[in-house]
């Protein structure tokens, strides 16, 4: 295989372990389940660690749907300028030349 695939397979691997071990760690947190916190109480501690591990998650999925928005705003601007100035061809039927498809020809 090539090794900037594999390469990039495995940032994304990453990316996706941290935020899946950010949202145990959160988890976690809210849970208590430890041995110097009762059952029930919420360990800040952890709760901060885990946001800041699913940060860049969400830091990507608004980045992608800006980009989708941005993309799907300038394509249908573009479509609508075609439609209003679309280009129009003047054809002069006396020069043209038509040639017949058949095959007997």
């Amino acid at each position: 295989m090539n090794l900037k695939k594999i390469l990039s397979d495995f940032g994304s691997w990453i990316f996706i372990g941290l935020t899946f071990l950010g949202f145990i760690i959160i988890y976690a947190g809210v849970g208590g389940r430890g041995r110097y916190n009762p059952t029930g109480d919420i360990n800040w501690y952890f709760i901060g660690v885990g946001i800041i591990l699913i940060l860049p998650f969400i830091i990507y999925m608004i980045k992608i749907k800006l980009m989708v928005k941005k993309s799907s705003d300038e394509n249908a601007e573009r479509i609508n300028e075609l439609i209003y100035n679309g280009y129009k061809v003047i054809v002069n039927l006396y020069d043209i030349e038509i040639k017949s498809n058949s095959y007997k020809q």
